[in-house]
């Protein structure tokens, strides 16, 4: 009877081991989805950072160009015409028009 006893003792703490097992090995699958999750979030929020960089640069450019438009308006319409053309001139047109096209090109790319 002991025996017996002690065998069913033994498999009774088999079980629980290997209930204990499954637990852990399911626990440690719900923490590597979540970290997998992080993982996504802060690449999604490095994605956004970039864009966001990118989205100030253009309206930083784009505020240039409009000020400027507004000064050459006003000095033409006092028929300064020299000092409007001056002003246009020295534009970064170059430099406005690639960070303009970089960004659409961010943005074509999510």
């Amino acid at each position: 009877m002991s025996h017996a006893q002690a065998l069913q003792a033994d498999i009774e703490s088999s079980r629980k081991l290997a209930s204990d097992i499954v637990r852990q090995a399911e626990a440690d699958e719900d923490r590597i989805a979540a970290l997998q999750d992080q993982e996504t979030h802060v690449t999604f929020l490095e994605q956004e950072t970039l864009f966001n960089s990118q989205l100030n640069d253009a309206l930083i450019s784009i505020k240039d160009v409009h000020e400027r438009l507004d000064k050459a308006e006003k000095l033409a319409t006092q028929r300064r015409i020299l000092e409007p053309i001056q002003i246009l001139a020295g534009m970064e047109w170059r430099r406005s028009s690639t960070e303009i096209l970089k960004f659409g090109r961010f943005v074509g790319s999510s």
